[in-house]
């Protein structure tokens, strides 16, 4: 580290070689991306295809600003990557929720739900999976509340109908 910070010490940047050197590389790598943008973006679109959407869109994002039209090409497929990417964790998120959901592990299906943002479009599988899972939470402590009930225990019947949410299809009769 000390031999690079002595090296770079001694460059003077009023030297025209280094200035010449520092313009050619410029115009090498607006070159580069100017001549090979087609490739980036169809391997960003392999990448996103694989479900490496990080790589894809990081391979978008490298692109300079100063190449302004493959910068705009890469700047939209990033968007729609992006958006590839929300729709397949949404899905991932409903099918995780689903195997919670059988093994009754409400509070872990929930939550793999929660996490699912509006602009998706399994948004409303995802809520319906939601109201499907508060309804399945509400039949079980309903019938636990009438069980305690059943047996005289006011305590747990009370404890069992306050899990019980006023929106969900049984709350009427839990009432």
């Amino acid at each position: 580290n000390k031999a690079y910070t002595q090296a770079l010490k001694t460059i003077s940047p009023k030297n025209t070689n280094i200035k010449e050197f520092v313009e050619k590389s410029k115009k090498k790598i607006i070159e580069y991306y100017n001549s090979q943008c087609d490739f980036i973006l169809k391997e960003a679109n392999s990448n996103a295809k694989r479900k490496k959407y990080d790589n894809a869109i990081f391979q978008l994002t490298s692109i300079p600003k100063i190449c302004k039209s493959c910068f705009d090409k890469g700047q939209e497929l990033a968007i729609d990557i992006y958006k590839m990417k929300m729709e397949n964790q949404c899905m991932q998120l409903i099918s995780k929720a689903k195997i919670a959901k059988t093994q009754s592990n409400h509070e872990l299906a929930a939550s793999y739900l929660a996490t699912i943002l509006p602009d998706v479009n399994c948004y409303k599988d995802a809520q319906i999976l939601l109201k499907e899972i508060e309804d399945n939470r509400c039949s079980i402590s309903l019938g636990k509340a009438s069980g305690a009930w059943s047996s005289g225990d006011a305590t747990s019947a009370s404890k069992w109908l306050g899990e019980i949410s006023t929106d969900s299809k049984c709350a009427q009769e839990a009432q």
